[in-house]
């Protein structure tokens, strides 16, 4: 069984996906850590470099490369669901939990993750708030039409998020 989470930066994918393998007893599968662990780069310096259209497309081959692993969960870009391949890989390898928040507490989180700071590109080279709100905003749909469930992670610890999830697995997914 594959557990796909999908949603915006600083819902609460990496975090919430690392404690719920824990309790799953899965392993865990960051994308975007992953991408840059392959390639020995930041993000930011991928698109800084060759382009969004060139990291999409690693972050696809990453995804696809993802079919045969088995009891794993998985957190994945932001991005992820802008290619519709991608959505109906999504939509037929696994089961997918779509986390969101308030774009307060999306600003929060993302302005205090140390861990990955340097690694975020700008996405559209607005301010943070703006730009949270614009793109989050734009991908909900997407986000919407791949998810089985969704969870708003606005006032809940990432614990309280993975309990949440395995709470739904246990009860049929």
């Amino acid at each position: 069984m594959k557990i796909f989470l999908v949603g915006y930066r600083g819902t609460g994918k990496s975090t919430a996906g690392l404690l719920l393998s824990g309790m799953l007893g899965f392993s865990f599968i960051d994308t975007d850590r992953e991408i840059e662990r392959e390639y020995q780069r930041s993000i930011r310096d991928m698109v800084d470099t060759k382009g969004w259209e060139y990291f999409r497309q690693v972050e696809k081959s990453m995804l696809f490369d993802l079919e045969k692993t088995d009891n794993a969960v998985i957190a994945t870009g932001g991005g992820i669901v802008i290619d519709s391949e991608n959505r109906e890989f999504l939509n037929a390898n696994g089961l997918t939990f779509r986390l969101y928040a308030d774009p307060e507490t999306m600003l929060y989180r993302i302005g205090n993750d140390t861990a990955s700071d340097g690694s975020r590109p700008t996405l559209t080279g607005e301010g943070p708030e703006s730009e949270i709100k614009a793109v989050s905003a734009q991908r909900e749909p997407l986000y919407k039409e791949v998810a089985d469930h969704q969870i708003n992670t606005s006032d809940k610890t990432p614990q309280q998020v993975a309990k949440t999830i395995k709470r739904r697995i246990d009860n049929g997914g």
